[in-house]
């Protein structure tokens, strides 16, 4: 996830939840079932109180904008409102962040426009990066010519394509490791830089996607750690290139002497 601003879109999670329910509306969901789909697929952000207004204020706003806000909707949305009122964790952004919630507040408290009707789009299936199941070990080639560790923990779905999600073990060699040298590692992983802090997972960034993303990853076939913790919300997606490179730099960092 990502934020650059107050605006109510100025982060990742909102621009999704209004992307994913304008498209379920365009697959030809009827409107609860949208509604409830996309309580579903944010539910991860949901189990967080701090953060269910990147689902809650976001589906209000677009369900309203297109005349299918519901009571119960419009009802936590409103009651989320009332508890956000003091905008002074935004910093110096409080004041253009209380504009936003008021906003939204009156647009709540106003009847919606009339139903919009939404032109049916056939949805395209989502491409599938890899089929490698959870645990998968795979090596990935460092800037120093040594090699690095990612261990597959799950999957996203992102907009056109389910995308895998790794953690990084703390440990790089120039020859492939044996599971002796590696599971000591499973719970020392890597931790990514983002614009929200230290992440322990990431994603790959497609370079060309013509190509597949796991091209340049070795598979070690003889290697499995399944079950290590993940995190859906804790993901950051980066370029292989910077990837292998933050590696490095924190396993060097974080190198015993």
């Amino acid at each position: 996830m990502g934020t650059w601003g107050t605006g109510l879109y100025a982060d990742d999670t909102c621009c999704d939840v209004r992307d994913d329910y304008v498209q379920a509306l365009k697959s030809g969901m009827p409107d609860d079932e949208a509604y409830r789909y996309i309580l579903q697929r944010h539910s991860f952000v949901l189990d967080d109180p701090e953060f269910s207004y990147m689902v809650y204020f976001p589906l209000a706003e677009t369900t309203w904008k297109y005349g299918r806000l519901n009571e119960e909707l419009r009802s936590i949305a409103l009651a989320l409102l009332k508890q956000l009122e003091d905008c002074s964790s935004w910093g110096a952004g409080a004041k253009a962040r209380k504009k936003v919630q008021q906003a939204l507040e009156e647009k709540l408290l106003t009847p919606q426009p009339e139903r919009k009707l939404v032109k049916f789009v056939p949805v395209k299936p989502r491409k599938i990066r890899t089929t490698a199941e959870v645990g998968s070990v795979f090596l990935i080639a460092l800037p120093n010519g040594n090699k690095a560790a990612l261990v597959l923990v799950g999957f996203l779905e992102l907009e056109k394509s389910t995308d895998p999600v790794f953690s990084a073990l703390c440990w790089q060699g120039e020859d492939n490791p044996s599971r002796e040298e590696l599971e000591p590692l499973t719970l020392h992983t890597v931790a990514f830089e983002s614009g929200l802090g230290a992440m322990p997972h990431v994603g790959i960034i497609p370079r060309d996607e013509r190509k597949s993303i796991m091209s340049d990853l070795q598979f070690l076939d003889y290697l499995s750690f399944p079950g290590l913790p993940f995190s859906p919300r804790n993901v950051v997606f980066t370029g292989l290139g910077r990837i292998a490179q933050d590696i490095q730099t924190f396993i060097d960092i974080h190198a015993k002497p």
